[in-house]
């Protein structure tokens, strides 16, 4: 069986999801043009400006964005989707191919419900590769992420994803 649940999705997961991006793109905001006070979103109680970031932490941000409460990062749906493919595959496989679009929103307190059926297995060369077509719900039912993932698996005459990455050169 490919898939799983995860949640209930809460503020721990967005502070550590925002944490961990944070720290690969420190350095890229100081060569980034900077954001005006003008585009930023106006707390209504406080009169504070808020960045449009915010959203994923803060139910009144959200509201004032239109959405109901905080939601999950965009990147975020894609790898909880993903971490149920790399739970099936084991540490053996490789995913070399995603193709997912998001079809709505997972909001804070709700959980994920991911599902995957295998679609297709070829070979292409040595590689042993698995098409997986993938989807997330919430357990309301709601769709909120679906697309296809390819899988390179090993294969019981010694074909190894990992140890074929390994032999190839790096640039």
């Amino acid at each position: 069986m490919i898939g799983g649940l995860k949640g209930p999705y809460d503020i721990s997961d967005a502070v550590a999801f925002a944490g961990a991006v944070s720290a690969c793109s420190a350095f890229a905001t100081r060569w980034r043009e900077p954001t005006g006070v003008d585009q930023a979103l106006v707390d209504p109680e406080t009169g504070a400006p808020h960045h449009v970031v915010d959203w994923h932490f803060e139910d009144r941000i959200a509201q004032q964005r239109g959405v109901p409460y905080a939601l999950a990062f965009g990147t975020q749906m894609e790898m909880m989707l993903l971490h149920a493919v790399t739970n099936w595959m084991s540490d053996e496989g490789f995913i070399t191919f995603v193709d997912l679009q998001t079809r709505s929103v997972l909001l804070m307190g709700e959980i994920s419900c991911t599902t995957g059926k295998v679609i297709d297995k070829r070979r292409d060369g040595r590689c042993h590769l698995i098409e997986l077509e993938m989807a997330s719900q919430t357990l309301d039912g709601v769709p909120y992420m679906t697309g296809k993932v390819v899988v390179d698996l090993p294969s019981r005459d010694g074909y190894s994803p990992a140890a074929r990455r390994l032999e190839q050169p790096t640039p």
